[in-house]
C-alpha cells in the first residue's frame, strides 16, 4: 500500500531484494548440482603434503566444529598421536604444545611451496624431545645438520652412537654397535668400562693406566694377560717369555715385591730381611749364580782386611755386624768384664782380631793413659772393670794417711791434683795453707785446735795453752768475744782487767793507782759481787791504794744511793762495811 506514485524509491528497493533471492536460489542449485563445493570456498593451495586432499575438505575439516579439527589430524598422523597419548616425542613432552590445535603452528592454505613447520631452531629446546642434548652433543659446532639429514623428519634422526660415529669406529666393529657401554657423551675418550666384568679385573696399578697402555691400536679382544706380554720391554732382569712375574711382584706397585727368599737355598733372616734385592743381586739379574758365603758381599766392608779368612759366621751374626757371637770368655785366657765386654774387638787388637796381645795386666793397655806415671803397678787394687772412673776402692787406711771425717767424703783428685799418690805430703798446710786465717802464726800442727770432722769444730785448751787461764764468766765467752781480729801475727793480748773492761768502770779515774786489777775487788764469776776482804782492807788501810780517802759514805756512794738521800749521807747508820746489802736495823 504504500508503494505509491508519490514514493518509487521504495519500489526500486522490493525489486532488487527480489532479484537478490532469485540469483541466490539460482547459484544455490548450481551449487548442489556440483560433484565438490570446496573449489567454490577453498581459501587458498595446500602445501605438497597436502596436495592430495585439496578437493576434500571434510579429510580436515569439520562442519560447524573447529575444534575437532586437530583429531582429524591425528587420524592421519598417527605418530604424533601416539607421542602427545604416551608422553613421549616433542608433542608428547612440550608442556607449550601437547594441549594446543595443530592449526596453532602448522596453517596451511598458503601455497605449495610453504613450510607448515615453522620450527625456530634457535630457541627448540631439545630436552621436550627423546634425546636431550648434554656433552659434547649440546656444543654450537654440532649444529642440527650433524645429526638430521636433509629431506628427512626430525623425529626420524637415529638415536643410536653407532649410526653417527660408525666411520670413526677404531674398533672396526669388534666390540658392537653399543658405543654407550664405554663411552660417554661428554667427552669420547673418557670411558666407563668395567673392566671387573672381563677376565682380566683390574687392581692396583693397573687401574691407574689408560686403555691404550695395554690395548695397542684400540685391539681389545684377543688381548694376552701375562705381565711379560706388557713388561717384557722394562724387564731388568732380563727374563724369558715364560717367567712369572707374579711369583714376585704385584700390581700395587712395581717395587713392591713378594718373594719368598724361604724357597731358595738361602733363607733370609734378621739383618738380611731389611737389605734390598739390589744389596746382593746386582743389576737384579737373579738367574745369575749369587755366592751364599758372607765374603761374597761383605768383602768390601771387612775390618780385618782377609786376616780372619773367610768365615765370618765364626764371630759374626746376622742380627747385626756388630753384635758377635765370639765368646771371649771360653775361647781365650781373658774374661771380659765390666766396660771389657763392651768395648770394640780393635780397641785392643790393633792390627788383628787375632793379634796374641802382649799381657793381661792393666798396664799392657793402659800405659798410656796411666795418670800415676808408672807409680802404682797394681791398677786391681784401686779399679776394677765396670769403668776407670767408677767405684775406686783404694783403701786410704792402709797408707800413712788414714781418711777420716771429710778427708773420707771428697774425691782422689781433691789432694792427688797430678795423679802423683806418693808425692802427696801428709801436714794440714800442704793441702790448707790457702784457708788458713792464721797465717801461719800458730804454726802448722792445725790438728792442735781444728779436727777433720769440720774446720769450724775445733779444740783449743787455753788453760794449759796461753798464759791466761780462763775462769767464771771467761770460759762461757766465745773466742771472737776477746779476739775480735783474726790473728795475723803473733799473738799479743792484754791480760789485765781493764783491757777488756775498761768500758764497764764504774769508779772513773778512782782507783788507777791500782794498776787496773779489778781482780782486787772483783771476781770473774759475778763482777757485781765485792771480795769481803777487798772491801774491809779498802775502809781499814788505804793507804794501799794510795788515795786519800774520806769518812763520809755519801762521798763515794752518792750515784749509787738508791734512796736519793732522803735518809741523809750517814750511810753508816744502817749499812755495815762488810757488805752493803746487809742492813743493820738495831742502830
Amino acid at each position: 500500500d504504500s508503494a505509491t506514485p508519490e514514493n518509487p524509491s521504495m519500489k526500486v528497493v522490493v525489486y532488487m531484494i527480489v532479484a537478490m533471492i532469485a540469483v541466490g536460489i539460482v547459484v544455490m542449485a548450481w551449487i548442489l548440482q556440483k560433484d565438490n563445493m570446496s573449489g567454490l570456498i577453498m581459501p587458498g593451495p595446500l602445501a605438497a603434503a597436502h596436495a592430495e586432499h585439496e578437493k576434500n575438505c571434510g579429510a580436515c575439516h569439520a562442519s560447524f566444529d573447529k575444534t575437532f579439527q586437530s583429531n582429524l589430524c591425528l587420524d592421519c598422523h598417527e605418530p604424533i598421536a601416539a607421542d602427545i597419548s604416551g608422553g613421549t616425542g616433542f608433542h608428547g613432552r612440550s608442556p607449550t604444545v601437547r594441549d594446543k590445535q595443530c592449526k596453532t603452528c602448522h596453517t596451511d592454505h598458503i601455497g605449495r611451496d610453504a613450510d607448515i613447520v615453522s620450527l625456530d631452531k634457535a630457541v627448540f629446546n631439545h630436552d621436550w624431545t627423546d634425546f636431550p642434548l648434554d656433552g659434547a652433543h649440546a656444543s654450537s659446532a654440532v649444529g642440527c645438520a650433524g645429526c638430521h639429514e636433509d629431506g628427512k623428519k626430525f623425529r626420524e634422526a637415529q638415536r643410536e652412537c653407532y649410526s653417527c660415529h660408525r666411520e670413526r669406529d677404531v674398533h672396526d666393529g669388534q666390540l658392537g654397535t653399543a658405543c654407550a657401554d664405554c663411552h660417554q657423551s661428554t667427552r669420547w675418550r673418557d670411558t666407563r668400562f668395567n673392566h671387573d666384568e672381563t677376565e682380566f679385573p683390574l687392581t692396583g696399578r693397573h687401574k691407574e693406566v689408560s686403555c691404550a697402555s695395554c690395548h695397542i691400536r684400540h685391539r681389545y679382544k684377543e688381548t694376552p694377560r701375562e705381565c711379560v706380554a706388557c713388561h717384557l720391554i722394562n724387564d731388568i732382569h732380563d727374563s724369558p717369555v715364560d717367567s712369572r712375574c707374579q711369583d714376585c711382584h704385584r700390581p700395587d706397585g712395581w717395587e713392591e715385591v713378594t718373594f719368598d727368599h724361604a724357597q731358595t737355598e738361602f733363607p733370609l733372616e734378621d739383618k738380611h730381611i731389611q737389605v734390598t734385592c739390589q744389596g746382593c743381586h746386582a743389576g737384579l739379574l737373579f738367574r745369575q749364580e749369587t755366592g751364599t758365603k758372607c765374603a761374597d758381599c761383605h768383602k768390601a766392608n771387612d775390618v780385618h782386611k782377609g786376616r780372619n779368612g773367610t768365615r765370618c759366621d765364626e764371630c759374626h751374626t746376622v742380627k747385626s755386624w756388630v753384635d758377635t757371637s765370639f765368646d771371649h770368655d771360653r775361647d781365650t785366657k781373658f774374661q771380659l768384664r765390666g766396660r771389657h765386654s763392651r768395648a770394640q774387638c780393635e780397641a785392643c787388637h790393633k792390627s788383628d782380631s787375632r793379634e796374641q796381645l802382649p799381657g793381661r795386666e792393666c798396664i799392657d793397655c793402659h800405659a798410656v793413659d796411666d795418670i800415676h806415671r808408672g807409680q802404682l803397678r797394681d791398677c786391681g787394687s784401686c779399679h776394677n772393670e765396670d769403668g776407670w772412673d767408677t767405684r775406686v776402692r783404694f783403701d786410704h787406711d792402709l797408707t800413712s794417711f788414714p781418711l777420716i771425717g771429710m778427708h773420707a767424703a771428697i774425691g782422689c783428685e781433691e789432694c792427688h791434683v797430678t795423679g802423683a799418690f806418693k808425692t802427696v805430703a801428709s801436714d794440714c798446710r800442704e793441702c790448707h795453707a790457702k784457708d788458713d786465717t792464721h797465717e801461719g802464726t800458730l804454726g802448722p800442727r792445725c790438728g792442735d785446735c781444728h779436727n777433720p770432722n769440720d774446720w769450724r769444730l775445733w779444740e783449743f785448751d787455753h788453760n794449759s795453752r796461753t798464759d791466761f787461764p780462763l775462769g767464771g764468766k771467761h770460759a762461757e765467752l766465745v773466742c771472737a768475744d776477746c779476739h775480735q781480729e783474726a790473728v795475723t801475727g803473733e799473738m799479743q793480748m792484754v791480760t789485765a782487767c781493764a783491757g777488756c773492761h775498761e768500758k764497764d768502770n764504774v769508779h772513773g779515774r778512782k782507783f788507777r793507782d791500782a794498776g787496773g786489777r779489778c781482780d782486787l775487788c772483783h771476781n770473774d764469776s759475778n763482777f757485781e759481787q765485792i771480795k769481803d776482804e777487798a772491801i774491809r782492807s779498802f775502809h781499814r788501810e788505804p793507804q794501799d791504794f794510795d788515795v786519800l780517802l774520806v769518812e763520809n759514805c755519801y762521798s763515794c756512794h752518792i750515784d749509787t744511793d738508791v734512796h736519793e738521800g732522803e735518809f741523809g749521807q750517814r750511810c753508816n747508820r744502817c749499812h755495815g762495811v762488810e757488805s752493803w746489802k746487809d742492813i743493820l736495823i738495831g742502830r
